[in-house]
Formats: structure tokens, sequence, C-alpha cells
């Protein structure tokens, strides 16, 4: 009688329906969607410093989100990630913020901040927001990868030729710190 009893609980939780989160046509994001067999709870991958790309919350069949790609369908070719425990696909929350973003004259070695273009940036909640932009170099030599500024963290190794400051719109064009003391000692020896 036992054995029974497990054997039937294991039956009905082995073909219970995953439950998910679906948008709806409206755009409204409801919990505990029925997903039914075969499926597995979907959402778009998140893409640092650009939000969540690909696919809406969905339940999936298995076999359609294959290396991180819609493989069939109406969605087919769109970014997808998968999970199958209850709820799994519920969306971080994220934030967004700007970073300035510039123009790089090389001839001249300088920056330009560009007029009504910044970089509107997405972030998990919990990561810092952070901005980069190009450090000018000395020398003829120039690394222009971080030459556009916005969004970002600058590389492992790239600080010689880039600058990473957190908060918005922290990577502007002119960084002025000033010691107070240092320039009342200056301007009282002038005077």
């Amino acid at each position: 009688m036992k054995l029974f009893f497990i054997v039937s609980c294991a039956l009905v939780l082995s073909t219970s329906a995953l439950k998910c989160y679906e948008k709806d046509g409206e755009g409204k994001v409801n919990a505990d969607k029925d997903c039914g067999a075969d499926k597995v709870c979907a959402m778009g991958v998140f893409v640092p410093f650009e939000g969540y790309k690909g696919i809406d919350q969905m339940c999936l069949v298995k076999s359609t989100c294959v290396s991180g790609k819609i493989t069939e369908g109406d969605n087919k070719d769109k970014q997808c990630d998968t999970c199958d425990t209850e709820n799994c696909n519920k969306l971080v929350e994220t934030e967004e913020y700007k970073c300035y973003m510039y123009t790089y004259d090389a001839a001249k070695k300088t920056l330009t901040k560009k007029a009504d273009a910044d970089a509107t940036c997405v972030v998990k909640k919990a990561d810092p927001k952070t901005c980069v932009k190009m450090k000018i170099q000395d020398g003829d030599t120039q690394n222009d990868k971080y030459k556009d500024g916005g969004c970002g963290k600058c590389g492992e190794n790239d600080s010689a030729f880039c600058e990473q400051c957190e908060g918005d719109k922290c990577n502007s064009a002119v960084k002025v710190t000033v010691n107070v003391l240092a320039l009342f000692a200056v301007l009282k020896a002038l005077f």
C-alpha cells in the first residue's frame, strides 16, 4: 500500500505542468502560466549595459532553444535562455542610466562630447553603473578602443588608455580637481 502511494505521488509530480512567467499579447507579464508537458520556462538573455535581448518570457518546447538561439518558428534566431523550475524565468530588475559619448580627433588628439547623443545604459539593479572614456596617450601611438566613450567597463589590461567611472554621466570630458588649500597658497604668494 505504501509503495502504491509513493508511486502515485511520483507520477502526479512528474506529470504536473511547469509554471512559468509569460508575457501576454498586451505586454502584461503573468506568473504561474501552466506550460504543459515537454516545455520549459524561457526568457531573453541579459546583455550587460544593453538589457534583455531576444524573446519575451514564455513557455517553450525544450528543443527549440539551442546554444542560446531559437531554432524555429516566429522567434527563430532570437536569443533565449531556459530553466526548468517553478517561475524561474522571472527577470532580474534593471536600472537605466546615461553616459556621455565622444568623437575622437586623431590629428588634434582631442575628445569632443557629442551633443545630445548620450548613451542609455542598462544594468541589473545590484550592478555598478559604469561609464568609460578614452585616455589620450602621449606619443604618436594611440589606442582608440574606447574613443566613443559610453557604457561599460575598461578591460582588465586597458588602464593605460581607458578611464572608468561609476555613476550617471560620470565620464565628463573635463575632470577638474582643485585642492582648495593649494589654490589659496598660490593666490596668497602672488598677492
